[in-house]
């Protein structure tokens, strides 16, 4: 088992998991074994979650997202790795901007209102998404973000 930062990486263990999330999209069970494992090793190093946001993961998870909308758990792990990944820097947001992250936590949001744990991980995407600017916070608004963030506070 790979107990090292450098033995995850040197055994390809970063390459292989985002080649699970690809091969195995619409398999829900993988998708939250994948979330859990990815997002576990995002909290590991900044080398490892960079190498995840090379890896266009970030793009890679908005798009599976979308195979799986009636599920609460995998939605919230999904939101988890995506905030751990965008925590990498400003491109990592950029990227989650730039690949619809706004408008897909917005549509999960109003898609999932009564799922508290799920709502708390993608509130805490949107705050870390609007800090990208005013354009962003536009982007955001126009989304029905701010709507959608104080019907999940109430």
């Amino acid at each position: 088992a790979a107990e090292s930062t450098e033995d995850i990486i040197v055994l390809g263990g970063v390459g292989l998991l985002l080649q699970v999330f690809t091969i195995h999209a619409k398999n829900l069970q993988v998708q939250m074994r994948a979330c859990m494992s990815a997002t576990s090793l995002t909290a590991r190093s900044t080398e490892i979650r960079g190498l995840f946001v090379e890896g266009n993961l970030i793009s890679v998870i908005l798009e599976i997202m979308t195979f799986h909308p009636g599920s609460d758990e995998l939605q919230k792990l999904f939101f988890e790795l995506l905030v751990g990944l965008v925590a990498h820097g400003r491109e990592a947001r950029a990227a989650a901007v730039a690949g619809g992250g706004l408008e897909a936590t917005c549509r999960m949001l109003e898609a999932h209102p009564t799922a508290a744990p799920m709502q708390v991980e993608a509130l805490k995407l949107l705050c870390a998404l609007a800090d990208g600017g005013p354009h962003v916070r536009a982007r955001l608004e126009d989304a029905g973000g701010l709507l959608l963030t104080l019907h999940a506070m109430e």
